[in-house]
């Protein structure tokens, strides 16, 4: 496909090299689906991974999803096609599967940084939330990763991936120093979404969606450049930050929490499913059930089209796949999240404002309060 240059395509992607887990973790959007296990075959994605080479805008792959993607037996040549196709390759891992070949593969195959998911600093917590895992076990395969990044002198980088909760928000600091320990660069933390009742009691953001986002014409916006870290240059940034008329900017970048903000839209990303389809986001690629200002919703998946059948660019440029990108870019669904609650809100199908299938505005994504790598 020939491209404009006036009509961007994709620059990230979001792959799901298979939906098998070694683990049933009780935040797991899989406590309330079912499907059946399947996975990107690797001839399959050789044929994918040629065509990313004809895709100019392309600059980053996330294997992610809601599977292990150590489970899928090529991952590491999924991974080296991706870099000789000379993209930005990422993953996200519970790090279970981390032993010393594994460790060896995944140093020596290109990959730029690999996330794992650590909900708990400590035993009890991790293991009540990672369901079958060892936090033991994970902290010596932690250990192993760093020896092979030294011993290998590999630019990889670790992430850790942190789902804050009532539960084990007290563990943040340590945390961050568990991160420090291990080597890690970075450190996200996302909410939790109350894929169970159970968690919705877990939740730290129910004042927050109430709230929303409130325009301030008297807000001044302060653009700040980067500062040697003295005390007094702390002290003075500090009190800037706790004002509440202050919206702040990095070098012309906000860096306040963004709302009504779809980043798989507005970022030009696109997810691909174990079973090739192509969805918008990670939230619509599955059939799955959430709890929302006390409503229980049935979230019905979205895709465009299947990679099995279709080119990428050809979904990726069809014309309802880009209208509804418009239309998400724009936002103008009902304010779900901050809304008090009606009927409409116990699926995606319809807003009060008349948008039919699908709508977005009970998206926690672009509201700020979950985020992932």
């Amino acid at each position: 496909m020939n491209f404009n240059k006036n009509i961007s395509g994709p620059e990230k992607i979001y792959i799901e090299p298979t939906n098998h887990c070694n683990l049933k973790c009780s935040t797991c959007i899989r406590n309330t689906w079912e499907h059946e296990f399947i996975e990107i075959s690797i001839n399959r994605f050789r044929s994918l991974a040629q065509e990313f080479k004809s895709i100019p805008t392309l600059k980053s792959i996330m294997f992610s999803g809601f599977g292990e993607p150590l489970c899928h037996d090529s991952i590491w040549e999924m991974i080296k096609l991706c870099k000789s196709a000379s993209l930005n390759v990422e993953m996200i891992s519970n790090g279970l599967l981390l032993n010393d070949v594994m460790c060896k593969d995944l140093v020596l195959s290109g990959l730029n940084t690999i996330w794992i998911s650590i909900d708990g600093a400590s035993a009890k917590n991790y293991e009540e939330i990672r369901i079958g895992a060892s936090h033991n076990d994970l902290i010596t395969n932690l250990i192993r990763l760093k020896a092979y990044i030294k011993d290998y002198k590999s630019d990889l980088k670790l992430g850790i991936s942190f789902v804050a909760m009532k539960s084990n928000i007290h563990e943040l600091p340590e945390i961050k120093e568990l991160g420090k320990k291990l080597g890690a660069s970075f450190l996200k933390v996302t909410n939790v979404i109350p894929y169970t009742r159970d968690m919705v009691s877990e939740a730290l953001y129910n004042l927050t969606l109430t709230q929303g986002e409130i325009p301030n014409p008297d807000k001044i916006v302060v653009d700040l450049p980067a500062m040697d870290n003295l005390p007094n240059v702390a002290e003075s940034l500090d009190r800037i930050k706790k004002d509440s008329d202050v919206v702040i900017h990095n070098m012309g970048v906000d860096s306040s929490i963004k709302y009504n903000y779809c980043k798989f839209v507005k970022e030009n990303c696109v997810v691909i499913g174990a079973d090739g389809r192509v969805a918008p986001c990670l939230s619509l690629l599955y059939k799955n059930k959430t709890f929302l200002n006390n409503y229980e919703r049935e979230i019905n998946p979205l895709s465009y089209g299947n990679i099995n059948d279709s080119k990428l660019t050809e979904i990726w440029f069809n014309k309802d796949y880009a209208d509804f990108r418009d239309k998400v870019d724009n936002f103008g669904f009902s304010p779900c999240t901050s809304c008090g609650g009606c009927e409409r809100l116990e699926s995606n199908s319809e807003d009060c404002f008349g948008n039919k299938p699908t709508v977005c505005g009970g998206c926690l994504w672009a509201q700020g309060i979950v985020q992932c790598p």
